[in-house]
């Protein structure tokens, strides 16, 4: 009889894990993404529409200190370990996650000494005390939260999917800070390329004072040409200090990139101090690689995953929660029974609780799950067509800073021609000093503009790349596939009106 009971049990305990597998809840799909079949802009021959993205392109610039930079950063640089540690973090919630799939199982071992009074125990009441007595016991403690509505399932796929989340925003996190290094060490050369042009610019009117005032001595022209020479001279002097504090500026920022208190960066910036100038040919890709490419995009994908595993499971708890318990431990009064099979205690069963007063609460709290599924959705839509935005916008500002600088370049030729000729023919008496003075001014001006717009070159590629998602690399998480259906089909039944809790 105890063998048919035992195996009539164990049936229908098999019986009964046969049916955990089900998940209740919507399974998830990726929702579709409102993103152009091709980029809106004509893109001159240098812009390879559809080619692959350099992944690594700060070394695109043929800069090797640049490229030195961001080694550092990528080793050094303390936003990026503390975006590191959230990811073991929710790497070991994962596995706590997974852990509740399983049964719990605790070693017990206790020694206890016992005295029961006159007026009563646990066991009733006795007609007269006992004496002191040892009770010995060692064992198992197990117990085992069957998954039939697949709650802890739905769990898991949150926290894996909150785990991709983490290693999306380190591969931003990663992305932004190589952007922001390349566009502050730009803003570093830039500075310094200024201060060289400005510097050129302050011994050019040094010697056009020397001449106004050899001039002015021999009498062929008077004081106010001298004076006018000087202004000039001053104004362009006193641009230097601004652009020494400029490149200060963008040392200090580099320097806690780099994880390292404001210091100079002498020894690390040795060399060329020209501006780092893009590739002639930059590769785009089209728009749909952002949905791979684009971390902060991956990033809002698996917050509307994790947000559709957590609306399962809010619904998991409209069915009943099973459990099994068990005890199992040897009891003796001495320890040398302890060991005795005799000895053996144990308590075997199932427990059913169900929340079945609460269904308003819990019907309450799908429906709010779903909004905030919504609000995903509508989060990762919009993430979406931001980068596609962001990409056109960098696009632009490229081409047109590469046609300013192309304009200049031809501006800075011919002002150093018309001082020439402005020097030649004041020494020579055929036009007068404002003549020299005029085409310093513009020179100067045209000088600085150009550089400024060097700079303006390489920063709007170094947008560009950053916007179309280089400088991360993926280790062993889900990509998005690269093709997404075409409408968004809720996966949210109808739940019908929330009751009142």
């Amino acid at each position: 009889m105890r063998v048919g009971r035992l195996l009539n049990s164990v049936m229908s305990l098999l019986l009964l894990v046969a049916l955990i597998g089900c998940r209740v809840g919507p399974e998830y799909s990726p929702p579709d993404a409102p993103f152009s079949e091709a980029w809106s802009l004509a893109a001159p021959p240098d812009i390879g529409l559809g080619q692959a993205v350099d992944d690594e392109w700060w070394n695109s610039f043929g800069d090797p200190v640049l490229s030195g930079l961001i080694e550092r950063v990528r080793i050094q640089n303390f936003s990026l370990q503390e975006a590191e540690a959230r990811i073991a973090e929710s790497r070991f919630q994962f596995a706590i996650a997974r852990g509740g799939l399983f049964p719990e199982v605790f070693q017990i071992d206790s020694y206890t000494n016992r005295k029961f009074g006159l007026n009563g125990t646990q066991f009733g009441t006795f007609p007269f005390p006992s004496s002191p007595f040892d009770v010995w016991m060692y064992g198992l403690d197990a117990a085992w939260e069957l998954d039939v509505a697949g709650k802890q399932k739905r769990t898991v796929e949150a926290a894996d999917a909150d785990f991709a989340a983490s290693v999306a925003r380190r591969d931003d996190l990663l992305a932004r800070l190589f952007g922001e290094v390349a566009r502050t060490y730009v803003e570093l050369r830039t500075a310094q390329e200024r201060m060289v042009v400005a510097e050129e610019n302050v011994r050019l009117q040094r010697a056009t004072l020397r001449l106004t005032e050899d001039r002015m001595r021999a009498g062929a022209v008077g004081p106010l040409d001298v004076a006018q020479a000087k202004t000039q001279l001053s104004q362009t002097e006193a641009a230097v200090p601004d652009l020494f504090n400029q490149a200060k500026l963008a040392e200090n920022r580099l320097c806690v990139l780099q994880g390292e208190p404001p210091r100079s960066l002498e020894s690390q910036l040795q060399g060329t101090r020209s501006i780092p100038q893009p590739p002639a040919q930059i590769g785009l890709g089209m728009p749909i690689d952002l949905l791979r490419r684009r971390p902060d995009v991956r990033r809002a994908e698996r917050e509307v995953a994790a947000q559709c595993a957590a609306i399962g499971i809010a619904e998991a708890d409209l069915y009943p929660q099973l459990s099994l318990a068990g005890t199992f431990a040897p009891i003796a009064n001495n320890f040398s029974a302890v060991f005795d099979w005799s000895s053996l205690y144990y308590s075997v069963g199932p427990s059913v609780r169900w929340n079945i007063l609460n269904f308003g609460r819990v019907r309450s709290n799908i429906a709010a799950q779903q909004a905030r599924w919504d609000q995903a959705v509508a989060k990762y839509r919009q993430t979406v067509i931001q980068a596609g935005e962001e990409v056109e916008s960098a696009l632009s500002t490229l081409i047109r800073e590469r046609e300013r600088e192309r304009h200049l370049a031809v501006a800075v030729a011919a002002a150093g021609d018309a001082v020439q000729f402005a020097q030649m023919q004041y020494r020579e008496g055929a036009v007068g000093f404002q003549s020299v003075l005029d085409s310093e001014r513009v020179l100067v001006q045209v000088q600085d503009q150009h550089v400024a717009t060097r700079g303006r070159v390489a920063g709007a590629a170094i947008l560009l790349f950053k916007t179309l998602g280089g400088g991360w690399e993926l280790e062993g998480i889900e990509i998005l596939p690269t093709q997404l259906p075409s409408t968004l089909v809720s996966p949210i039944e109808p739940l019908p009106a929330p009751l009142a809790p």
